[in-house]
């Protein structure tokens, strides 16, 4: 079995590009678990202040 890892920012495509992958491949597309991600609420925190501004 190969995999395909896709790295980059927040908000840069990530999600969209792997949807489209596996539309045009039929491929399982498996997302990190962000349950534990101590970074994430902070980020979404300060990105919706920012977009409120």
């Amino acid at each position: 079995m190969k995999h395909i890892g896709i790295a980059g920012n927040i908000g840069a495509g990530k999600t969209s590009l792997c949807q489209a992958l596996s539309k045009n491949f039929g491929w399982d597309v498996h997302y990190e678990d962000t349950t534990n991600n101590p970074y994430l609420n902070d980020f979404i925190t300060i990105w919706i202040v920012g977009h409120l501004i």
